[in-house]
């Protein structure tokens, strides 16, 4: 006769289970495709000579991910996640300040917004808000930003301003749209 409530505690706790193994899971292919993109735009910057940004770029990547998995391994998971966050609207400033204006590199905010939405459950409401305020923060410093004094060697010179906005722009509406259809993926799921 006990083992009713029983069964149905250990029926839930395995299905927290696996969704909490969804989400780790979710979250590393998320970090696993902004170092892909980082690994586009790295050598793109060294390329055409703005080496400081490759360099902080990479720097970056190579102290903040190994952390930002460890915190998630260790039981950290919001502080990672919110982690996570900051670390990729940093990375889209980088790309602004490197690009400039005329290349767009602000459109990254964008899905920089729903990120929220795939890193945290439905329930944490306050932390999937920040995460869009943090992106639209973001913004507001990139686009608003018109006096940027930075050395010669953060700005990438002979780099086609043109085809970098039309690259940004592409890219952005991939990621937004991969986003989306993970968010409603995600959603009906939970129906």
């Amino acid at each position: 006769m006990n083992s009713g409530p029983r069964l149905g505690t250990e029926s839930g706790d395995s299905v927290q289970k696996i969704d909490q193994q969804t989400n780790d899971g979710r979250f590393k292919s998320l970090i696993l495709s902004a170092l892909a993109i980082l690994g586009f735009y790295c050598p793109l910057y060294a390329y055409y000579g703005a080496h400081l940004i490759a360099f902080n770029l990479l720097l970056g990547a190579m102290i903040l991910t190994p952390l930002i998995f460890q915190l998630n391994k260790r039981g950290y998971r919001n502080i990672s996640r919110i982690l996570f966050v900051l670390t990729c609207n940093a990375y889209v400033f980088q790309f602004a300040l490197g690009l400039g204006h005329e290349a767009d590199a602000e459109n990254y905010c964008i899905p920089l917004m729903m990120l929220g939405l795939l890193l945290f459950d439905f329930n944490q409401r306050p932390l999937i808000v920040t995460t869009c305020i943090a992106a639209f923060t973001n913004w507001i410093l990139i686009t608003w930003n018109d006096v940027l004094v930075l050395p010669a060697n953060f700005i990438p010179s002979g780099i086609p301003v043109n085809s970098m906005a039309k690259l940004n722009f592409i890219g952005a509406f991939v990621i937004t749209g991969i986003f989306f259809m993970i968010f409603v993926r995600t959603t009906n799921r939970h129906r």
